[in-house]
């Protein structure tokens, strides 16, 4: 069971340029995201669960050994939530 997230109603996000600003309204904290941060919130927010997000960043990133990607990407996850950037949804890719 994969597990997918939401954004919650107190984020806002815009893209500029190449750059992904995210503010939280409940904090007043600013967050920027690039390169591989900024794909996986972009997957995550389309509604890829976090097994998805991850075959598509092997995909992306095939030098990246698939260990690394899993790390990287479940910190990167963490910390969305730890922020408040992200919660779990109750979908999952078995009743999705």
């Amino acid at each position: 069971m994969s597990k997918s997230y939401i954004v919650p109603d107190n984020i806002f996000f815009q893209e500029l340029e190449d750059e992904l600003f995210i503010l939280s309204f409940n904090s007043s904290e600013y967050f920027g995201l690039e390169g591989v941060g900024k794909k996986i919130w972009e997957l995550i927010n389309d509604g890829h669960t976090e097994e998805e997000t991850l075959l598509e960043l092997a995909k992306l990133y095939p030098d990246i050994a698939s260990e690394t990607l899993t790390t990287d990407l479940r910190e990167l996850i963490d910390s969305f939530c730890n922020f408040g950037l992200l919660v779990e949804s109750n979908k999952t890719a078995e009743t999705a």
